[in-house]
């Protein structure tokens, strides 16, 4: 008889709940909690403080997050944009993971906009103020005073002439510096065309000022035609060039795609992401070099299994890369808990909104907030609340997907009380 595993295992089940059903007939046990209130028992179980002085942090949840990411190849540091203590407890864990080998940090930037963050960070946080002044508003993320201050801390703690920041992403608003890097090499070929771009950014720009509608910045404005006319015009660019050109090209069709198709959009961007994180890897390799690597990025991009946004995207790559070489990858998410806030920019003004917290909800996982009621932060060990959703009645009594897929996708989960809005390193 073919007996599959299948079979076998619902068998064994269906005896198990018989010899459970007869016994609490004959006991007359009380009806179970439900699963959301037993996987916050579970998550109670598993939680562990996380103490921080306005700087350093200590304790068991500080040293799970510590012991896990100095064993892993990766560390996926997946983020609520805009939480001023994000970048603090970046910023101490690629400290403490210094010594066991940790030397990259990969980050939710373009690969060309990774280089000049790494130059500019090269002169500390003054350097990096300097970039958001020369290059108004600065890198995505990077033009907040705590993720800057991170960026610098990683720079000096990383000496050599080898870029220690990995661009991952498209160009949201640093296409003015990158149409400037294009210019000091094109051949005289291609500045006919390059002369084209330059033109509709700036009037894109100088709309956005007057309207104050974002959807007329160039890189959700511009037509990729102008792009592919440039690299057509010229001849044998070099990686850097080759690289830029890449970028924006990506970057315009991503945004072109998403007014009219969202799913599309994200699906290319996700590409795009992980072409770049593979780019990187290959790099390092014919360098001879296998780098540990911190990846920080917005919550949806570091997800193991589809996102939110329906598509896999770098953290199950990440995954895959580190269990081929055999070794592993440990992934947590970092968002505020009870009465926290973050800081939302205002792509009409280029300014930072206090708002609310919202990641948890949207994620499904609001009613795990209620395990940091105080003003402590907390890590929960997500691995033990696996085993109460591995039946289908479960499951279906949960009857909340985006909290099951976002219980398997992170190892763990950072929960912030009263975390505040990141606020703008220069003013704009």
């Amino acid at each position: 008889m073919d007996l599959s595993r299948r079979t076998l295992m619902s068998a064994v089940g269906a005896a198990a709940l018989a010899g459970s059903a007869a016994a609490q007939a004959q006991q007359g046990a009380a009806p179970q909690s439900s699963i959301q209130e037993r996987l916050l028992v579970r998550a109670l179980e598993n939680l562990h403080t996380l103490s921080f002085d306005g700087s350093h942090f200590s304790g068991p949840g500080w040293e799970l997050l510590a012991n896990e990411s100095a064993t892993s190849e990766f560390t996926l540091f997946g983020e609520e944009h805009g939480m001023a203590e994000a970048p603090i407890l970046a910023r101490e864990l690629f400290q403490a993971l210094r010594p066991s080998g940790y030397d990259t940090l990969a980050i939710e930037v373009s690969p060309p906009m990774a280089e000049d963050l790494d130059r500019a960070a090269r002169s500390g946080l003054e350097g990096l103020r300097q970039f958001c002044t020369d290059h108004p508003p600065g890198a995505a993320f990077y033009f907040w005073r705590t993720e800057a201050e991170f960026l610098a801390s990683v720079r000096a703690s990383t000496p050599g002439r080898r870029v220690a920041f990995w661009g991952l992403d498209y160009e949201v608003v640093g296409d003015r510096r990158l149409i400037e890097r294009l210019r000091e090499k094109a051949p005289r070929a291609a500045r006919p065309a390059l002369d084209a771009i330059d033109v509709a950014s700036r009037t894109a720009w100088e709309t956005w000022r007057t309207t104050h509608n974002p959807g007329a910045l160039f890189t959700f404005s511009g037509d990729p035609a102008l792009v592919r006319a440039t690299a057509a015009a010229w001849r044998n660019p070099d990686e850097d060039a080759t690289r830029i050109l890449t970028t924006l090209e990506e970057t315009l069709e991503i945004n072109r795609l998403f007014f009219t198709n969202a799913w599309q959009s994200n699906e290319r961007r996700a590409r795009f992401i992980r072409r770049n994180f593979a780019n990187h890897l290959n790099r390092a390799a014919a360098e001879n070099r296998q780098p540990k690597v911190m990846i920080k990025m917005g919550e949806n991009h570091v997800q193991r299994g589809v996102n939110w946004t329906g598509n896999f995207d770098v953290g199950s790559l990440a995954y895959e890369v580190a269990e081929m070489r055999g070794g592993k990858a440990f992934s947590f998410l970092v968002g505020g808990g009870a009465e926290a806030h973050h800081g939302v920019l205002n792509p009409t003004n280029m300014t930072t909104v206090d708002a609310p917290v919202s990641m948890f909800a949207q994620l499904g996982l609001a009613f795990l907030t209620q395990a940091a009621p105080g003003a402590t932060p907390v890590t929960i060990d997500m691995r033990p609340l696996r085993g109460l959703l591995s039946t289908t009645d479960n499951l279906r009594a949960f009857n909340n997907p985006e909290a099951v897929k976002n219980i398997f996708s992170f190892d763990a989960i950072v929960l912030w009380p009263r975390s505040s809005a990141a606020q703008m390193l220069v003013a704009q």
